[in-house]
């Protein structure tokens, strides 16, 4: 996690705000392997988890976000079965501890 963070450190000498942002999410998308992730897929575990109908605002339980992070990854793993087993969970567990430190504050 620390290494990541301070991968997107790096990234903060991009002069523009927009450019920025989008160079940050797309390290983070590439290192928590979600660039293979699909809208199908996305949509499949949000109808799974019953997150489809939350509303701007509604509060996201740790269970249910942890339960949604391990379908992603599950269908990501049957998706690409040449990724390492271990990369996908330090990715998943990776991805739950960002969701958390970005939602705390």
């Amino acid at each position: 996690m620390n290494t990541l963070l301070g991968e997107l450190a790096t990234l903060n000498d991009v002069q523009y705000q927009r450019y920025r942002v989008a160079f940050k999410f797309r390290k983070l998308q590439k290192n928590l392997f979600l660039e293979y992730g699909t809208v199908v897929m996305l949509s499949e575990v949000l109808h799974l988890t019953g997150l489809q109908s939350l509303h701007h605002g509604d509060v996201v339980p740790l269970s249910q976000l942890s339960s949604a992070l391990t379908e992603l990854y599950g269908a990501i793993r049957t998706a690409r079965p040449v990724l390492k087993p271990g990369q996908l969970q330090n990715a998943q567990d990776c991805a739950f501890n960002w969701f958390q430190m970005a939602y705390r504050t």
